[in-house]
């Protein structure tokens, strides 16, 4: 079980296990901004806005600022609503390639490297704090990971290019 606190990302990071159930908010940007500053190579992501701006707020975006940097690459999704232009434009001019999907449909994700992983299905995300509950799970599990990457992959062929989006309106 983990804490009920705001937890230092690197504790965190030293402190996990193979499989892990995150139980609030805070505890999930944690563990999020320990995944992407451990990535190497790629981080990919599904977020409500909500979710995209507590964790730029958290410094997730500086983070993943860094890995492009660094050569690293960004792919996200976010849902087509008038909240996202809040906080995609961040995001494109780190140089993150992030598409739009019609509906949001409560999952929240993001895996670094194919490999490290958080997820949730079901995620109310429009009202969160820092204190709510949720249920995430985290995990290095390798053939979760692939089932992540390839539920992303699926839902990139479905998106539209939110730069494109942005030229247009």
């Amino acid at each position: 079980m983990m804490s009920r606190g705001f937890i230092n990302s690197k504790v965190f990071f030293l402190a996990m296990v193979n499989e892990t159930i995150i139980e609030n908010v805070k505890d999930a940007v944690a563990v999020a901004s320990a995944i992407v500053e451990s990535a190497q190579k790629e981080v990919i992501w599904i977020l409500p806005s909500y979710v995209l701006w507590l964790g730029a707020h958290y410094g997730l975006n500086e983070m993943a600022k860094k890995l492009i940097e660094k050569g690293g690459r960004v792919r996200g999704i976010i849902e087509d609503s008038d909240t996202h232009f809040g906080v995609v434009p961040e995001h494109l001019n780190n140089g993150e390639d992030v598409r739009l999907f019609d509906q949001y449909r409560g999952t929240f994700m993001l895996v670094a490297d194919k490999r490290e992983s958080i997820s949730s299905i079901n995620v109310k995300a429009n009202d969160l704090s820092l204190d709510d509950r949720i249920v995430a799970f985290w995990t290095e599990n390798q053939a979760y990971a692939d089932f992540l990457v390839a539920m992303f992959e699926a839902e990139w062929k479905e998106t539209v290019d939110a730069e494109k989006r942005r030229q247009e309106l």
